[in-house]
């Protein structure tokens, strides 16, 4: 199943969401690849390219973070590292298989990218939204 973009996954309607954009059209080139008899090895170059996504969209989302005084920063970045992690993990998982990805293994690894993104993108990163849209100045929640 396609993962499609909603309105409630709004943040800012401009850097944020079209890098979350981007992350779920990889995310569905993935689950399209999964779909079908693949090598394990056209897998990993296509979750690289989203592993490199993700890092420069975490990087531009912590900067504009310490730019609003997002309250919750330290836990977000700590987020983004475990999703780091996790994609490396299954990057070095997949390298352990030489031939065709099992039918289970790539059923597993469907649920395991729709939940990596839409997980954080519904808790985490909207959390961003008062901050972004003015409802909340950069000195509420900080200590002056």
């Amino acid at each position: 199943m396609t993962i499609v973009w909603k309105a409630s996954y709004e943040i800012d309607n401009g850097i944020v969401d079209a890098d979350h954009k981007a992350i779920i059209a990889g995310i569905n080139e993935i689950r399209g690849l999964l779909d079908q008899e693949i090598t394990s090895a056209k897998l990993i170059e296509t979750i690289r390219e989203l592993r490199a996504l993700a890092l420069a969209h975490f990087g531009r989302e912590e900067q504009l973070q310490e730019l609003l005084f997002f309250a919750n920063q330290e836990t977000h970045h700590l987020e983004h590292v475990q999703l780091i992690a996790e994609l490396d993990q299954v990057i070095d998982g997949l390298s352990t298989i030489a031939d065709t990805l099992p039918s289970a293994a790539r059923f597993r690894l469907k649920g395991f990218f729709h939940r990596w993104i839409l997980g954080h993108i519904l808790t985490s990163d909207l959390e961003m939204q008062p901050y972004l849209s003015g409802a909340k100045s950069p000195t509420e929640g900080s200590e002056v």
